[in-house]
């Protein structure tokens, strides 16, 4: 979706001191937020079914604390991560069942 950053609106409004360069894709979805739920929830559906639970809590809090610093920063509203972390959980749980059912094909 084609959306402005709001860094990019702040810099036009001359709001806002830049903390981060603001990049120049678009704001919705973030990748950041797709990417690192991504990641946390296939780990945590298939290491952390090995591991003590609370791994997959540490997987998730690390997921949200890189979503929430870039709506901190300013590159990201909070919709943008809000879906994208739901994307990334999504995507992380596709690539898992993917990833089951080739292992279990390898391992039989």
């Amino acid at each position: 979706v084609k959306r402005t950053r709001p860094c990019n609106e702040a810099t036009l409004n001359k709001q806002v001191h830049e903390l981060v360069p603001c990049g120049v894709g678009y704001s919705f979805p973030s990748s950041h937020a797709t990417n690192h739920f991504a990641m946390a929830t296939f780990w945590s559906l298939t290491i952390g079914q090995h591991r003590h639970r609370s791994w997959r809590l540490v997987a998730y809090f690390w997921a949200g604390s890189i979503a929430l610093a870039q709506v901190m920063v300013g590159v990201h509203y909070l919709f943008d991560v809000l879906v994208g972390g739901c994307l990334g959980v999504a995507v992380g749980w596709v690539v898992n069942r993917l990833f089951a059912n080739f292992w279990g094909r390898i391992s039989k």
